[in-house]
């Protein structure tokens, strides 16, 4: 390196790419945090997102990461939504529920009496 290099100052390009770096490491705890919230676990106290009545026991990645439901909003939304992931908290972690079984108003899995026809022509 030459001395007019040593003693250059910083391109733009440089500069850009410090801003950008200070910027993502000012805004990593509040991604961190919205990651954690996404997977927190449901407590006793959780209110159905739909209703806000009921305790939601079940959650549906398609539908938003936040929207945790009562048993009987989860059977409403996702009657013509089969194909959709929902979850429930059993036992210290999320479980998936396949589109046969239904949450029954005590927290435990059943399966659902009949199928709905999910194809109109």
């Amino acid at each position: 390196m030459t001395k007019e290099m040593k003693g250059s100052t910083p391109s733009v390009w440089t500069k850009l790419m410090q801003s950008v770096e200070t910027v993502w490491e000012n805004s990593r705890p509040a991604i961190f945090a919205a990651v954690l919230k996404s997977h927190a676990t449901p407590t006793n106290k959780t209110a159905c997102s739909s209703c806000m009545n009921d305790t939601a026991i079940v959650r549906c990645l398609q539908c938003g990461p936040s929207v945790l439901l009562c048993n009987s909003c989860d059977e409403a939304s996702h009657k013509m939504k089969p194909l959709h992931d929902r979850e429930i908290w059993i036992n210290g972690f999320y479980q998936r529920i396949t589109p046969t079984e239904t949450v029954l108003s005590d927290g435990s899995l059943g399966f659902k009496s009949k199928y709905y026809n999910f194809v109109s022509f």
